[in-house]
Formats: structure tokens, sequence, C-alpha cells
């Protein structure tokens, strides 16, 4: 795909309260709560807000330092990707954390950052970091213990790229938390 400034979606994004920091709907406070987890934790820039324009192909800037971190058991280095941050909390009727991807698929980006908080929104429980090419789906959905119709245990696609580096995880734990003191979002979300 090929990004289009002109098209609905990113009209109506352009449009949005949160263009201007009037955060009024709960899902925009926390998407902009994880776009400044990652930010920070990666020591990138937020576009959006630096242009004042919700309406780019980039979110980010490139990351411009060594950042090792095991993913799927495998050590990756982030220096020079571009991440896209996605956000969920966990949906205790479903099990899983739910996420689209379709509206970010016509961005310039190398990976996506998915970051599973819990249901009450108070911490990071997962991390996933999915290179652009590797989606294969509109729709992720992480199941925090995901069986087959026979209740056996599988191992789902993207278990392969979720963040299995604790201190990482930690990390973003703790500036998680230090961003939701800052934002206080109400509890009827969803």
């Amino acid at each position: 795909m090929v990004y289009d400034p002109n098209n609905q979606r990113n009209i109506i994004k352009l449009l949005a309260d949160r263009r201007t920091g009037n955060l009024r709907d709960e899902k925009h406070i926390i998407a902009t709560m994880s776009q400044k987890l990652t930010c920070e934790l990666l020591g990138v820039e937020d576009l959006n807000e630096k242009l004042c324009c919700y309406n780019t192909p980039y979110d980010h800037n490139r990351i411009t330092k060594h950042i090792l971190i095991m993913v799927g058991g495998k050590l990756v280095d982030l220096y020079g990707m571009i991440p896209q941050t996605k956000v969920s909390h966990y949906h205790s009727r479903y099990g899983s954390w739910d996420t689209q991807t379709e509206s970010e698929l016509d961005k310039n980006f190398d990976i996506i950052i998915l970051w599973c908080i819990n249901k009450d929104r108070s911490g990071i429980d997962r991390c996933y970091i999915i290179p652009k090419e590797e989606i294969i789906t509109t729709m992720i959905s992480i199941y925090k213990n995901p069986t087959d119709s026979h209740g056996n245990p599988k191992t789902p696609w993207y278990d392969q790229y979720r963040v299995t580096d604790e201190e990482f995880i930690k990390r973003a734990d703790d500036i998680w938390k230090e961003i939701t003191k800052q934002n206080k979002p109400n509890n009827n979300f969803r």
C-alpha cells in the first residue's frame, strides 16, 4: 500500500481531537500513552506530536541507539528500525489482547511494537515486536493461554515475536506506571 494523506481515515485522524491534545476518548488516551512509552523507552520522537499532525506516513523516527533485547528466544538489535506503536488491554471475557493493524499497514515503519497491558491498564503484561513484512492479518489476537479445538496447548505464529527480555519488560512497566500517573484514564473503557 502507498500512504495516501487524503483518504477518509487519514482526514478523520487529522481532524480528531487528539491532533490538538484534547483527549476525551479513552482509546485515544491509551494510544497516546503507549506512544509516549515507545518514545521514552526507545529514544525516538513522536513525529505526530512534533509536527502537530496525525496525518503523516511516519509516527516515529528511526531508533538511533543499539537496543539489544531477546525476542522469541533470539537476540535482536533494534538500531535503525522505525517503530510503529499498537496497544491493547486484556479482555478477560475472551482471554486475549486484540488489535487492528489495517490502519497502520500503509504507514512507513519496520516493526510494530504491540504493548499488551493488563485489564485495569495499570501495567505492561507482554510486548511483541513484529516485523512489518511478517504481519499476515489485519487483526492480531494474542491469547493468554492459546489452545486448539481439543484443549491442547498450541504455539501461534506471533509467539516467535514475543519479547522474552524480562529487564526490557520491567523497564517498560516502570515507564508505563509513570505515564499513567500523569494521564489518569477512567476504568469505563470497554
